[in-house]
């Protein structure tokens, strides 16, 4: 090859990378760090797994309450927070061997989109989630 056609070759690649460099970027979303906690009335839930389902498109999130019933939200995409939207709250147990924790038949309703009572509508506003279940739950053993 020679020194000419070498140059020619470089610098089509260059005006390649340049010309893409120019392209517009792909939107970034905005996620909104949000942290909150369970409980039922004055009784914290620990060891709680809270998955935040959109009602429309969107990336799901997801955290575990810890011993105090406080989880803090993880995008599916692995981006601390959430998106602003319209969600439904899942709620499964994940560790059934302590007297502190909640049966795993009384969240029962709480396990899938279609049952759960549970909506909320996230807001570039919204700082936290806590959510008491007395107002879901008569009877939480």
């Amino acid at each position: 090859m020679s020194l000419q056609q070498r140059l020619a070759w470089l610098l089509s690649g260059t005006a390649i990378t340049i010309i893409g460099c120019d392209s517009p970027a792909a939107p970034q979303r905005e996620f909104i760090a949000l942290k909150g906690k369970i409980s039922v009335g004055s009784r914290v839930l620990p060891h709680v797994m809270v998955m935040l389902m959109p009602s429309e498109a969107g990336l799901r999130a997801r955290g575990t309450t810890d011993g105090s019933g406080e989880f803090a939200l993880i995008s599916e995409d692995g981006s601390q927070g959430i998106g602003a939207g319209e969600y439904i709250v899942l709620l499964k147990a994940m560790k059934l061997d302590r007297s502190d924790q909640p049966r795993a038949d009384s969240l029962e309703r709480f396990k899938t989109k279609d049952s759960s009572p549970i909506r909320v509508n996230i807001t570039h506003e919204t700082k936290r989630l806590d959510i008491d279940l007395q107002i879901y739950i008569e009877n939480l053993p």
